[in-house]
């Protein structure tokens, strides 16, 4: 069985190359729409509330963590209160960016169908949209920056060991 401390050792010593590596691996999901993540459904009287908590790829380069809210629907399945849910590779999303920032794959957004008109257009059902989005590339090279800094970090340490032995 694995301990804690190996565990906590494993992430001290190579937790920022894995979080690279599977950052370099996702990034072709960046260039067509992909969404995985936690489906929640929860009954409300004779209906059915649903959650997803996703990470999705929009298909513009982009990333995007939130939460999306459906509006209540009668049951057409039995209830499950968690599921893994998935899309993977369709086409990219016809979104439309607002402003520079979104052009470049920056996004916050906080859109609630009570308040505004029309659909969301990165969840056009949805009730309620809470997501923020970074350009993929920008968090591959934040972990190949976090990876560089902890090799060094433990070269210097294997040195000073090296050093002192």
């Amino acid at each position: 069985m694995i301990n804690r401390a190996e565990i906590i050792q494993f992430v001290r010593t190579k937790g920022a190359y894995v979080l690279f590596v599977l950052l370099l691996f996702t990034w072709p999901l960046a260039w067509k729409y992909t969404s995985l993540g936690l489906d929640v459904e929860t009954a409300v009287g004779s209906q059915v509330e649903c959650v997803f908590y996703r990470v999705r790829w929009p298909g513009d380069g982009s990333i995007m963590i939130g939460r999306i809210d459906e509006p209540l629907r009668p049951y057409r399945h039995p209830l499950e209160r968690f599921d893994l849910g998935g899309v993977f590779f369709h086409p990219a999303m016809n979104l439309h960016p607002a402003n520079v920032w979104e052009r470049m794959g920056f996004r916050w957004v906080d859109y609630d169908s009570a308040l505004n008109p029309g659909p969301c257009d990165v969840s056009p059902h949805a009730a309620r949209v809470k997501l923020i989005g970074f350009p993929h590339s920008l968090i591959v090279l934040a972990a190949a920056a976090m990876a560089f800094a902890q090799f060094r970090r433990l070269r210097r340490a294997k040195t000073a060991n090296d050093h002192q032995g």
